[in-house]
């Protein structure tokens, strides 16, 4: 036995060190340093919300679209300013807004809203927006019909935008009233920007000049909040960087002479036109608001119309044609026969006499006060014009 022991082969020698690391462990370690924060942040801001300061969103609200320019991406998410922070739900079918149907069920009266950013309004939350303070209005005093109104508002459209809109899209939901909410800050310009011609304006199959892109790798990016609280909050702020909302659904500037604005008026009065004509063919009422500018509202006229709002005036110097652009509509509404509540006055109104600011200083846009105040216009107009029957101004709460 002893013999046979001493024969066995000798067992290796231990060895205390242990295998070194390959490259790819140590890749994946650093990787995983660089995720777990990453997606720590990612979670927190998705449970937390928006609770880091500056200004930033949390989501993407726009995407490309091939016939509207671009239009509202489902989703949701907050928006922060120092001057405000909202909280956005955008349903599966574009609208701000709860989930709806196209079929509309029976004893209920729509109101579709069409407009630009004050009607998205992005800078208050769902219950604050002057669309669904002119629903709650209306339903305020109870009983049949029910009314519900439906915000079809998008950053940066233009009434050549909303048009295309309303014939692909509005009229599905089968409104009673349809509500184009026009901005004339910029609506006409932009008009001329996007729409060849007043010819072109008329054609059934409008095509807008370009189309906004949102494409690319940036489009798989914004699934990712924290990636859109970056690019929102540093990298728009960037000179370089082309910050969501900019459009490039143009192919000429703004109007700067008597004539291109002349051109614009009448693009801006054949797409009116056209709108209306494609409201009343499907039984629906047409109404027409004029949003004033915030420098409309404290100042008084003023003979310029900026620019969209991506692309900064070279001077303060007055435009030619749209030195009363208030007076301007009026008259295009007239001439088209075209129901017509214009804010600026009620504006001009309260802003005299209230101490509550009706726009943000720095963003230009309603506050919840202004929101308020363009409601009870927009639902004592609506009701006590018949345009949604009869009924209607029963229902209205007592004007304080």
């Amino acid at each position: 036995m002893a013999d046979l022991a001493s024969t066995a082969p000798a067992a290796p020698p231990r060895s205390d060190r242990r295998p070194r690391p390959t490259w790819i462990s140590r890749l994946a370690l650093v990787l995983l340093g660089l995720l777990a924060p990453l997606l720590l942040a990612e979670g927190a801001l998705r449970i937390a919300g928006a609770l880091l300061p500056g200004e930033y969103q949390t989501a993407s609200f726009l995407e490309a679209h091939p016939e509207f320019g671009r239009r509202n991406r489902p989703g949701q998410g907050w928006k922060r300013t120092p001057e405000f922070t909202s909280w956005i739900e955008i349903n599966s079918r574009g609208l701000r807004g709860p989930e709806i149907e196209y079929a509309k069920p029976p004893g209920e009266k729509r109101v579709l809203v069409l407009g630009d950013s004050f009607t998205f309004a992005e800078q208050v939350s769902q219950h604050e927006t002057f669309v669904q303070l002119v629903e709650d209005r209306l339903n305020a005093g109870g009983g049949p019909p029910r009314y519900r109104t439906l915000n079809a508002g998008s950053n940066g459209w233009a009434t050549a935008n909303q048009l295309a809109f309303l014939a692909k899209e509005g009229v599905r939901y089968e409104p009673d009233v349809v509500v184009l909410a026009f901005y004339v800050g910029n609506d006409v310009s932009d008009n001329y920007r996007r729409v060849a011609g007043a010819r072109e304006a008329e054609r059934a199959d409008l095509a807008l000049r370009g189309a906004d892109a949102f494409e690319g790798p940036r489009r798989i990016l914004r699934r990712s909040q924290l990636y859109t609280v970056v690019e929102t909050g540093v990298l728009a702020k960037l000179p370089w960087f082309a910050p969501e909302g900019a459009s490039d659904a143009s192919a000429r500037r703004a109007p700067r002479t008597l004539d291109e604005a002349r051109e614009a008026w009448a693009i801006t009065e054949r797409l009116l036109d056209r709108m209306r004509d494609l409201a009343e063919s499907r039984g629906a009422r047409f109404l027409l608001v004029a949003v004033p500018a915030a420098d409309r509202v404290a100042a008084g006229p003023r003979a310029k119309e900026p620019d969209s709002e991506h692309e900064e005036d070279e001077d303060d110097a007055p435009v030619p044609g749209f030195e009363d652009p208030h007076g301007s509509l009026a008259m295009l509404a007239d001439r088209l026969h075209l129901p017509m509540l214009d804010l600026l006055p009620p504006f001009r109104r309260e802003a005299a006499r209230s101490r509550q600011r009706l726009y943000y200083r720095v963003n230009a846009h309603w506050t919840p006060a202004g929101h308020a105040l363009a409601a009870r216009e927009l639902a004592e107009h609506l009701a006590r014009s018949g345009q949604l029957g009869a009924a209607a101004a029963a229902h209205l709460p007592p004007t304080s």
